[in-house]
């Protein structure tokens, strides 16, 4: 069973935000993003790192930072 939220993905300031589903699989510690449709667009393989840090908005508890070394995943639900 996969643990998943469907969110919006800001992907940069000329860009619009997009539905994406977020699906954390815990059997394989990875995360895969997908268009709300169900195409894949990535995934991250977080079992190679040491430190995965999210950051939760105090002003909106839907809106988190996923931070992983030299990159991030900001999404809005």
């Amino acid at each position: 069973m996969y643990n998943y939220l469907t969110a919006n993905e800001w992907t940069g300031p000329d860009e619009q935000m997009k539905v994406v589903k977020v699906i954390l699989d815990n059997t394989k510690f990875a995360m895969f993003i997908q268009t709300h449709e169900g195409m894949p667009l990535r995934s991250v393989n977080l079992s190679v790192y040491e430190v995965v840090t999210v950051h939760v908005c105090p002003k909106n508890p839907f809106t988190v930072l996923i931070e992983l070394p030299k990159s991030y995943d900001l999404v809005s639900g």
